[in-house]
């Protein structure tokens, strides 16, 4: 016996923690996953948002600014985790259907500058033409506008979030301050796992 009535866990690594998963609800114990998915139906609850109908949005919103057309680099959260596998796949079947929006790089990058600017650097330092930034993440979509701002390209290319997150200097105010063209609002949940898990 584990010693526990409930787990609540967010998975950080969807395959790596679905035979643990499996394990404590097949003993009895119930499981609520939040904020990310095992690759497994064995759990009680899910509570989250839903990732491939944001990287979808995310999609819509550039083929809207766009007009169809334009060059696109992708700042992923790792894939094997669910909410970026979820956010790329979403994104990438909304524009599927228009060949005219390019992906000229995909890279999977860690949370901040000190990870994603050699990457970039690479990028807007050379001969790639980036209309549009969409990032997994504020942090990371606000990072790129930063390198970005330091070869002066920022005001150029539309920049792309994911999160909403609230609060000084966060996700929503970057959206207001012109750093962020749009952030995806992501509700993780939290408050919800709590009441589910009292009840």
């Amino acid at each position: 016996s584990l010693g526990i009535d409930l787990l609540i866990v967010a998975p950080n690594e969807s395959q790596a923690l679905t035979p643990i998963v499996e394990e404590v609800f097949s003993s009895g114990i119930p499981v609520i996953l939040i904020d990310r998915e095992t690759d497994s139906e064995l759990y009680s609850a899910y509570i989250g948002a839903d990732n491939y109908e944001i990287g979808k949005t995310a999609g819509k919103y550039v083929i809207n600014r766009m007009n169809g057309k334009g060059h696109i680099l992708e700042l992923q959260i790792p894939l094997k985790m669910s909410p970026g596998y979820l956010r790329h796949k979403g994104f990438r079947d909304a524009i599927k259907g228009y060949p005219d929006l390019k992906i000229v790089g995909a890279k999977e990058i860690l949370y901040h500058e000190l990870h994603l600017r050699p990457y970039l650097d690479s990028i807007l330092n050379g001969e790639t033409r980036v209309d549009v930034i969409y990032a997994h993440t504020d942090v990371v979509a606000e990072a790129s506008h930063k390198v970005a701002a330091s070869y002066g390209l920022a005001e150029n290319i539309i920049f792309v979030g994911v999160d909403g997150i609230p609060g000084t200097g966060r996700g929503i105010q970057a959206v207001e301050d012109g750093i962020l063209d749009a952030s995806m609002l992501y509700p993780t949940g939290g408050s919800d796992a709590i009441r589910l898990a009292i009840s």
